[in-house]
């Protein structure tokens, strides 16, 4: 019995750590695997009016009398900085998510198998 113990133990470690799936950096969030590239204050304030207006168009759906209403330069870049901050929001909040069910579930696997075990 002892020995069956062994070998299957020896043999989970073996195909979990031969196994590539279960990389540990894969559930861990870095800025090179985001889905969607989004622009930093910096970025946004480097960009001209026009391609300000042009984004906040198109990625994030505003309307020409909202941005008609826009005068300033500063408002236009403070509106499609808060848009950006919002999308980064919205993504870590997204991958907080999938790592707890991910944990979770692993969790609840990793008890299952020492209950059985």
């Amino acid at each position: 019995m002892k020995l069956i113990r062994h070998f299957l133990g020896g043999l989970f470690f073996l195909l979990l750590s031969t196994a590539h799936a279960l990389e540990w950096t894969d559930y861990i969030g870095s800025s090179s695997s985001s889905r969607t590239s989004t622009l930093s204050f910096e970025e946004v304030s480097e960009l001209r009016v026009r391609d300000i207006k042009r984004i906040l168009t198109r990625k994030h759906g505003y309307g020409a009398d909202e941005l008609g209403r826009v005068l300033d330069k500063k408002e236009l870049i403070q509106t499609l900085s808060f848009e950006e901050h919002k999308l980064r929001q919205r993504e870590l909040e997204e991958q907080n998510r999938d790592m707890f069910w991910k944990s979770l579930w692993a969790a609840v696997a990793v008890g299952g198998i020492t209950l059985c075990w």
